[in-house]
């Protein structure tokens, strides 16, 4: 990754310690990339997105869930709905901490056509150019899954048929529902393999979980809870990082036992003797999510 410094050509933006800790924990922070003024009001912006409620096609809330993830989801294509979003996502600061060299030519082009607000003729000029690394893409991601479960296989096909078509709405049509359904895919892969940047919501999770009145009265329940809750606040204040996890995790498995006990669960019980606080951080991760999708299911 090349990331060139603003106003200070040659200096790194994303130095070794930052691409280290986007490696063990999953982000990493470039401070003074953007003005105090400039997050507030991005902040300000998808704070209104998610007061006023869900936004077909982009954002999906759901109040009443019991997963945090459920009841904050992502934004989706936030650039569409978006003019703050779009601005940032043009912002060449932004990708000049994340686009690797690979790509950054690719990932250039993309951008000025965005901010160009090009017609039919150059997205189809756009989409025709990449159409091979398109369908390599989405054959590694099939390898990956071990299947095709968002059917992306067809619609990649759809839109190498549909390059030739004349209607540029349907083109478009069917580059985006490809995209949309990568991006899925993409998720999907990174979920089930784990991910170090969920490690302070498993904590926080779990926390609520053990607080419960099924579970709230296991031995070591209350002093389980404290111990999530605290790891998540020092999680925040980077007192506690990945290399924490494990610990926390090993010392919720006595109490996660007593609840496979209690609850009398195959999938739970499963679930729990898969924890293995000596595996790898983004597989810890995973497992103890599956354990967390579970007891929800079973207690709330």
């Amino acid at each position: 990754m090349t990331a060139i410094g603003i106003g200070a050509a040659g200096r790194s933006i994303l130095t070794q310690d930052g691409l280290r800790q986007f490696q063990e924990d999953g982000f990493t922070v470039v401070r003074g990339l953007f003005g105090y003024d400039e997050i507030d009001r991005l902040c300000a912006e998808f704070a209104a997105l998610q007061a006023a409620g869900p936004v077909p096609g982009h954002f999906a809330p759901r109040a009443s869930s019991a997963d945090p993830l459920a009841r904050y989801p992502r934004v989706m294509h936030p650039h569409e709905i978006s003019e703050p979003a779009l601005r940032v996502l043009l912002d060449a600061r932004l990708g000049a901490v994340l686009e690797s060299d690979q790509w950054k030519e690719l990932a250039e082009k993309a951008r000025s056509l965005v901010a160009d607000k090009a017609g039919a003729k150059e997205h189809a000029e756009f989409v025709a150019g990449v159409n091979d690394q398109t369908t390599e893409a989405v054959a590694q991601l099939g390898k990956l899954l071990g299947g095709d479960p968002f059917r992306l296989r067809a619609a990649a096909k759809a839109l190498t048929e549909g390059l030739q078509d004349r209607d540029p709405a349907r083109r478009q049509s069917l580059h985006k529902s490809v995209l949309e359904r990568m991006d899925a895919a993409l998720t999907m892969v990174a979920k089930q393999a784990g991910d170090v940047a969920d490690i302070a919501q498993n904590a926080r999770w779990q926390a609520e979980l053990l607080g419960t009145d099924q579970l709230s009265g296991l031995r070591g329940a209350k002093a389980q809870a404290q111990a999530c809750a605290d790891f998540d606040d020092a999680y925040a204040s980077r007192n506690a990082s990945s290399a924490n996890y494990p610990a926390l995790v090993e010392g919720l498995v006595p109490v996660l036992r007593s609840a496979v006990r209690k609850l009398q669960d195959a999938e739970l019980t499963a679930a729990v003797a898969a924890l293995d606080p000596a595996a790898d951080t983004t597989a810890l991760q995973a497992r103890h999510r599956d354990v967390l999708v579970r007891l929800n299911t079973l207690v709330r």
